[in-house]
């Protein structure tokens, strides 16, 4: 090969190279979509503390009572009353009652979460959306007292909500299932606050924080205020983490002629 055709070469060579970084910014949108799916499991985080410290004064009824009181007024919201009430009748609310408070009694479940960027901010925007089912369980004793679904109600974000490390994420339950009783369908809502760590502190690069726990909030609202407390905590399955790595760098190579 001789010099003059050595050139052409590596000419030809830098021409399909410079096409090819060309037509990345072809790429369509839906190629920067991110599926996460996850299981994880929930407990509630009722306090009792109160109560064990007065297992000698005679305000301890008193207390319990008032702690029966806040555990009903939570089920109640979260589940519906009538089906609380038949989970009361059923297994009783003392048992309950002590299994929540030793973490026995949790919701495990899975969760599916679709995160798309969106076209109309200019990809500084991005859309959340999912669905799961769940299950209320006494672990201990390997019994499942509910069954439900739930959806990630859509929402916009902004991109920058990642980097201060946590998105609010509104849920729809639906109560679809008591085995062995006619089940009242109860729609109700909660906020998962999922915490969101950096990559290797890398630019657009995120992951969820699998070591930490995620407070669920039941708001009367729609947003978290400064005096709503966290009813349950959930933490996900952290096998496979290094697979679920939400990397939004290269976004000036997607299509943005959607509008």
């Amino acid at each position: 090969m001789d010099y003059r055709t050595t050139w052409i070469c590596i000419a030809i060579s830098l021409l399909i190279t410079l096409n090819g970084c060309s037509s990345l910014q072809l790429v369509p949108l839906q190629f920067a979509r991110n599926v996460q799916f996850e299981s994880y499991k929930q407990n509630f985080t009722i306090d009792s503390s109160g109560c064990l410290n007065k297992l000698d004064d005679v305000d301890y009824f008193g207390c319990i009572k008032n702690l029966n009181r806040k555990i009903d007024q939570t089920f109640g919201r979260l589940v519906g009353d009538d089906n609380w009430r038949l989970l009361k009748d059923k297994y009783g609310l003392g048992p309950l009652r002590d299994e929540l408070l030793k973490k026995q009694l949790n919701i495990e479940g899975v969760l599916n979460m679709y995160l798309s960027l969106d076209s109309s901010s200019g990809l500084d925007k991005f859309l959340l959306e999912g669905s799961g089912w769940f299950y209320l369980q006494r672990e201990q004793r390997k019994q499942v007292l509910m069954t439900g679904n739930f959806k990630i109600i859509p929402k916009i974000y902004e991109l920058e909500q990642l980097s201060r490390g946590f998105i609010d994420v509104p849920i729809e339950l639906l109560i679809s299932s008591i085995p062995g009783e006619i089940t009242h369908r109860v729609d109700s809502n909660v906020i998962y606050r999922i915490k969101i760590a950096r990559v290797h502190n890398l630019d657009s690069v995120y992951i969820i924080d699998y070591d930490a726990s995620h407070p669920v909030f039941m708001p009367t609202g729609k947003k978290i205020s400064h005096s709503d407390e966290a009813f349950a905590q959930m933490t996900f399955d952290s096998d496979f983490t290094n697979s679920k790595v939400i990397d939004l760098r290269g976004r000036n190579f997607l299509r943005r002629d959607y509008q």
